[in-house]
């Protein structure tokens, strides 16, 4: 059953053009499969139509749409009462025939019927979708106008217009035409395939013409939509408290909140999913991370006595262990379970790693390379400098946009690690570069101690160093309890042949710092270094 004056008003703000995307929906529903509900449609949409033909205002190519305007003002030139209704006839049988036209096409849109209307755009694959009850879709399905309601899981779409777009559930995206979409809830990534193309997005809050770029979309309670700019640029526009549109152009590396002023926020590298990762692990060279980060800071406590390096950490105190992962569905066997300790001499380094292909990186020391993490392994970002503290300054030519470097850019105290497994060596290997310049590469210099341990169901490994301060440039002043200095890692996976790079997790980091971590050490987290072990529960904690 339906309500006559709900659905009269619907129809009057539908002729008028003043309907919402949700109230559009409603009408849909009430008119589908609902004689008693078209009549009434008709007889609205007949007057209307009858009115517009009456006051003579030209059309356009839009369709029905056109049809439908506000009543005319009186005009005493207009024909008489009984010569309008004689005239009124054509309107009412062009009205007719327009609306039923609308009630074929736009109560159907939601069905994907190729026969009626063009595909705009195709489903490229998904991962972990799940669809709102009702709807279901498979990779290589076309699409219609019409809303996306995703519950749970990634989808990448490509459209016709030349966009890829990639949806996090749970989300509500309705896909408009072939260059625009309207985000109602949820978050999503644009990325321009064609350059000659654009794309128009828009929220309860905004509308943003993409500008051969790649943007992150994401609505936050309130309908508040936060805009983040990876490439190119973005032209932002927003109705003003008094009703004024607002225009600002959002650039590389910028991130704002858009309501009715635009505040800009911290630009954040893992704010969104950027990439939809492959059939069997996260995909990319190390480009994106592919978890959120959970936490800023790792703990380091006092290594007991007698730590045997023997890719197994039951003698360790694990008090400050901290534990994180890829995003689903990649959670499993992509994980990381970290912990750090110290003494006099050596900073002890143990970690257990899911990772579907473990211990099969093809990388050997003996090669010259500048990166030795292509086939898997675990990095680190580590502070040794205890006059700097935390956070750091410190940056690359690229952090401090190629102003001179200070002596904080180039410290030998701040140290790029790469702990790797090498097949072909049979050897746990480490490579260490220094400053913010990545300078003085070593690999596998004397004094470490590394092992590593494959998982008995072989989806993961542990792995366990033991590394000399002085190869951390350290061994005059080491860090001691008390301090709190800086550190970051990371995971890096690769393909089953262990030669090509498929991915990351990034964690311990601030991420409201803009950059990259090996531009700006100020994204990197915060290391506590504790006088004590057997921390107390609740010491170790993500970000809220």
């Amino acid at each position: 059953m339906h309500d006559p004056d709900e659905l009269r008003n619907l129809a009057e703000r539908y002729c008028d053009g003043l309907l919402t995307p949700t109230e559009l929906e409603r009408l849909n529903g009430l008119l589908q499969a609902n004689p008693e509900a078209q009549r009434i449609f008709l007889e609205v949409g007949t007057i209307h139509a009858g009115l517009q033909w009456l006051s003579a205002a030209p059309s356009d190519s839009t369709g029905v749409t056109s049809l439908f305007i506000h009543q005319p003002q009186s005009d005493p030139a207009r024909p008489t009462t009984w010569s309008r209704r004689r005239l009124l006839r054509p309107a009412l049988i062009a009205a007719a025939a327009m609306i039923v036209a609308w009630l074929s096409v736009n109560t159907l849109r939601n069905k994907n019927d190729a026969k009626t209307t063009p595909a705009i755009a195709r489903i490229l694959r998904m991962v972990d979708a799940v669809w709102s009850s009702g709807t279901s879709f498979a990779e290589g399905a076309t699409l219609q106008p019409g809303k996306l309601r995703l519950t749970r899981g990634l989808v990448e779409i490509q459209s016709t217009g030349g966009a890829t777009i990639l949806l996090e559930g749970p989300a509500e995206l309705d896909l408009l035409h072939a260059s625009e979409a309207a985000l109602h809830s949820g978050r999503v990534v644009i990325r321009i395939t064609d350059p000659d193309a654009a794309f128009k997005l828009v929220t309860a809050t905004a509308q943003l013409l993409d500008l051969g770029t790649e943007f992150g979309v994401e609505i936050e309670s309130g309908d508040k939509t936060v805009l983040q700019v990876y490439e190119g640029e973005v032209l932002a526009s927003v109705k003003g408290a008094a009703g004024a549109e607002q225009s600002q152009h959002v650039e590389s590396g910028q991130a704002v909140r858009l309501d009715t002023e635009s505040h800009a926020i911290a630009f954040s590298p893992t704010r969104f999913i950027r990439t939809l990762p492959s059939v069997d692990d996260p995909t990319g060279r190390g480009k994106y991370a592919y978890n959120r980060s959970r936490f800023s800071e790792v703990h380091v406590v006092p290594a007991p006595a007698d730590v045997r390096i023997d890719g197994s950490l039951d003698d360790w105190d694990l008090s400050g262990q901290f534990a994180t992962a890829c995003e689903p569905p990649y959670d499993e066997h992509h994980s990381l379970r970290a912990a750090m300790m110290y003494d006099a001499e050596y900073l002890y380094v143990g970690a257990v790693v899911g990772d579907p292909f473990p211990m099969q990186s093809q990388v050997s020391p003996r090669e010259d390379k500048t990166l030795y993490g292509g086939g898997g392994g675990v990095a680190l970002r580590i502070s040794t400098d205890r006059q700097a503290g935390w956070p750091l300054t410190a940056a690359s030519k690229i952090g401090r946009n190629h102003a001179p470097a200070r002596p904080i850019d180039t410290s030998g105290k701040l140290c790029f690690v790469m702990l790797w497994y090498s097949r072909p060596e049979d050897k746990a290997c480490i490579h260490l570069r220094y400053g913010m310049d990545m300078h003085d590469s070593r690999v596998n210099p004397p004094g470490y101690e590394g092992a590593f341990r494959k998982a008995k169901d072989e989806r993961g490994y542990t792995l366990e160093y033991r590394i000399p301060w002085s190869l951390l440039n350290a061994e005059d002043d080491p860090p001691r309890a008390g301090d709190q200095l800086a550190a970051m890692w990371l995971v890096h996976w690769s393909d089953a042949q262990g030669k090509a790079w498929k991915g990351q997790l990034i964690d311990v980091m601030q991420p409201h710092e803009p950059g990259w971590n090996f531009d700006r050490a100020a994204t990197w987290g915060r290391a506590v270094y504790h006088a004590r072990g057997s921390l107390p529960a609740g010491t170790v904690v993500p970000r809220e």
